[in-house]
C-alpha cells in the first residue's frame, strides 16, 4: 500500500518515488492519492509501475480525466501499457473538474475487455468490480451504458457536491 498525502507545495509523485518503486519492483496492491499537487502526467507515469495495483483512491487533484483516458481500452486504441490490468476498485472524491463520461468508457472498457492487450488477450475483462465517485465537480452524466452494468453486478455509487 502506498498513501500520499498533500503538503504545501509538494508533489508526492516525484522522480524519487517512481525510482524507488521501479527498483524495488514491490507488488503494490492499493494506492491512494490525496492531494492537490499531483500532476496527471506523473501519476500516469506511477500507475505504470503498478502492474498489481487493485485499489485506486484518488482525492483533491484538480482533474484526472487524463488518468480515466489511460485506464481506458478502446477497439482503436490497443493498450500499450496494459495500465493496472488487475485494477478492481476506484474511489475518486474532492476532484474540482471530471468527466462522468470518460470515468463511463473507463468503467464499460475495463468490463467488457474491449481492446487487446500486448500479449494480444482481452485486456481488463471484468476485472473492475466497484466504483465510487464523491464531492467532484462533474461536468457530464455517467453514461446510460455503466448504469445498465449495474444490473451485471458492477457496484457504483455517485454522491454529488452539496450546492
Amino acid at each position: 500500500t502506498i498513501s500520499c498525502h498533500s503538503l504545501v507545495d509538494y508533489s508526492p509523485v516525484n522522480a524519487s518515488l517512481l525510482g524507488l518503486i521501479s527498483r524495488s519492483q514491490a507488488p503494490i496492491s492499493i494506492l491512494i492519492l490525496d492531494s492537490s499537487e499531483v500532476r496527471e502526467e506523473h501519476l500516469i507515469s506511477l500507475l505504470r509501475l503498478l502492474p498489481k495495483l487493485q485499489r485506486l483512491h484518488l482525492g483533491g487533484m484538480k482533474s484526472v480525466n487524463m488518468v480515466l483516458s489511460s485506464l481506458t481500452s478502446t477497439g482503436e486504441n490497443e493498450i500499450e501499457d496494459d495500465l493496472c490490468p488487475q485494477l478492481e476498485l476506484m474511489r475518486i472524491k474532492d476532484i474540482d473538474v471530471l468527466s462522468l463520461s470518460r470515468l463511463s468508457d473507463c468503467i464499460v472498457s475495463r468490463w467488457t475487455g474491449s481492446g487487446k492487450s500486448k500479449d494480444q488477450n482481452a485486456a481488463f475483462k471484468g476485472s473492475l468490480r466497484e466504483v465510487s465517485v464523491m464531492n467532484c465537480a462533474a461536468s457530464d452524466e455517467v453514461s446510460k451504458a455503466v448504469l445498465d452494468l449495474k444490473d451485471e453486478g458492477l457496484i457504483l455509487e455517485v454522491i454529488e457536491p452539496r450546492s
